[in-house]
């Protein structure tokens, strides 16, 4: 799913066939079958309400929208990660992995391509000419940077690939100005300071990985120094304005129309997967602001949903060196991607919601009684001399 807008691109180009599309959105539901047949799952109030929530919103798509059946199969194909999510187990993780893999070599061999393709003028820079051309559809391949990062940190190795392939996405996402890689950037070095503190480890490990990327990062902009800064300035210039003048900013003026313009059911059980809005005077498929789009696909009781898993992640935190690896990074995708729902909203073909909904059903079906009695256990292992640390 992650090639699927760079197919897209060689379709409206006439260049590959149209039906090659539709392929394309039929493979979640292949996996999904792939999935069951081979996972174990638990049943919770959580995931019970969840596939309540998506089952619901499934109805609701074909029978009351409008909207063409390619349109809503383009939905439900994105929304199928979380019944993908909901069939995961803890061992599903090494797939996650080796999928981030795939998808960061590609990323890193694609960027040379981009920058090949790309003509460096300020001037076309600032006015955001290369968006909805071939390399912006292909740097939709730059999304795994953030999952495969903190999972990096977590398992404590493959750093060298995932910091390489994050600096591959500022470098990409530098070209359309985007706003959203600076604030990620700072989300993920919060994050891994985080997991060495959290784990009572020497800050030492963090400093390196630092060192490493600004290594990198100097490295790459000394090729181009001065489109970069530029670059750098002009995505800054972006994000000011947009905090300067918060109240006016599309994003949030399209959340606030949709939310007036809403009744009260539609607020409370939301209008379907495959549910539009007008709120910014045309007819979109999905809220740029992740929360509100949730209440617009599932109504309210998603993102409670969400938030009720939010606050145990939290308070998992104070056992955190104790968890499982699954455990710490289903706890720390569910902290950041709060955060991050802020402004992106999940509805695209990348597996975000996949890893999301993976972490949401994993913390949720954590049980921290059975986790104390484990840590317990280990320690008086460990104090009888029967671990080594």
């Amino acid at each position: 799913m992650s090639m699927e807008l760079p197919v897209l691109y060689h379709i409206i180009n006439n260049q590959i066939p149209h039906y090659l599309l539709s392929i394309f959105y039929l493979l979640p539901f292949i996996v999904l079958i792939l999935i069951i047949s081979i996972s174990k799952f638990k049943i919770s109030p959580i995931r019970i309400s969840i596939l309540f929530v998506f089952y619901y919103g499934l109805v609701i798509t074909f029978v009351s929208t409008s909207d063409s059946f390619g349109q809503n199969l383009k939905s439900v194909a994105i929304y199928a990660q979380i019944l993908i999510a909901y069939y995961m187990t803890k061992d599903n993780i090494k797939l996650l992995n080796r999928y981030f893999h795939i998808v960061a070599i590609l990323g890193l061999f694609m960027l040379p391509y981009i920058y090949s393709s790309t003509v460096l003028d300020i001037t076309i820079f600032s006015n955001r000419t290369y968006t909805w051309t071939s390399i912006f559809y292909y740097a939709t391949i730059y999304w795994a940077y953030f999952p495969f990062v903190i999972l990096s940190f977590i398992e404590k190795k493959y750093y060298t690939i995932s910091v390489s392939y994050w600096i591959s996405s500022i470098l990409v996402n530098l070209l359309f100005l985007k706003r959203a890689i600076f604030v990620d950037s700072i989300i993920l070095i919060i994050t891994i300071v985080m997991i060495n503190l959290l784990e009572k480890n020497k800050l030492k490990a963090a400093y390196k990985i630092i060192l490493l990327i600004s290594a990198i990062s100097i490295l790459t902009i000394a090729l181009q120094p001065t489109i970069f800064s530029e670059l750098s300035i002009l995505t800054y210039d972006r994000y000011e304005s947009t905090r300067s003048d918060i109240n006016n900013f599309d994003r949030i003026v399209e959340s606030r129309n949709y939310l007036s313009d809403a009744s009260i059911f539609e607020i409370l059980f939301g209008r379907g997967i495959g549910g539009s809005h007008y709120g910014l005077g045309v007819w979109a498929s999905a809220i740029h602001i992740g929360w509100v789009n949730f209440i617009l696909k599932g109504g309210i009781v998603l993102p409670i949903l969400v938030l009720i898993v939010l606050f145990k992640s939290l308070s998992l935190l104070r056992i955190f060196n104790d968890l499982p690896s699954y455990m710490k990074y289903s706890v720390l995708i569910i902290i950041t991607n709060s955060i991050r729902l802020l402004y992106i909203n999940m509805y695209n073909p990348n597996p975000e919601g996949l890893v999301f909904f993976f972490a949401l059903y994993s913390v949720a079906d954590f049980n921290r009684k059975h986790s104390a009695q484990l840590g317990r256990v280990l320690h008086r292992n460990y104090e009888k001399g029967d671990l080594h640390s």
